[in-house]
């Protein structure tokens, strides 16, 4: 294994990545990951010993006793993870509508009241065509 491929397990394994995720990433086997990782530190127990890390940007958590494991170091990181990963949201409720000013398609929750796709959109509802 090189010391770029052990550099990326290291990144991976904290962004809590799993040892077949990155296995596949890299194109070796489970177990040669697992054993780089036990031999490192990178073990699921050790890592859960040790800290926790965002799943944006990576950076240590620092856990407060007794609360339930938080994924995110900041708010920013929270939002940002979940717009990079919206549509990846395998939910029942998520139905397509379209905007009622120009006709794009976009997806939101079932119950939504949305008419406009976008801020923009709904700024322009109420002004004249010019041509």
């Amino acid at each position: 294994m090189t010391s770029a491929q052990k550099d990326i397990i290291m990144k991976l394994r904290h962004r809590n990545k799993g040892y077949s995720e990155i296995a596949t990433q890299l194109g070796v086997s489970v177990n040669t990951v697992k054993s780089y990782c036990y031999r490192s530190g990178l073990s699921t127990t050790q890592l859960k010993e040790t800290a926790f890390f965002c799943q944006n940007c990576g950076r240590a958590i620092t856990e407060p006793s007794k609360t339930r494991p938080r994924k995110f170091c900041c708010t920013k990181c929270k939002q940002a993870w979940w717009n990079k990963h919206r549509l990846e949201r395998k939910s029942s409720k998520i139905c397509v509508f379209v905007c009622t000013s120009c006709g794009r398609r976009f997806y939101d929750y079932t119950h939504s009241n949305r008419k406009y796709c976008s801020l923009a959109c709904y700024q322009k509802r109420g002004m004249p065509n010019d041509t």
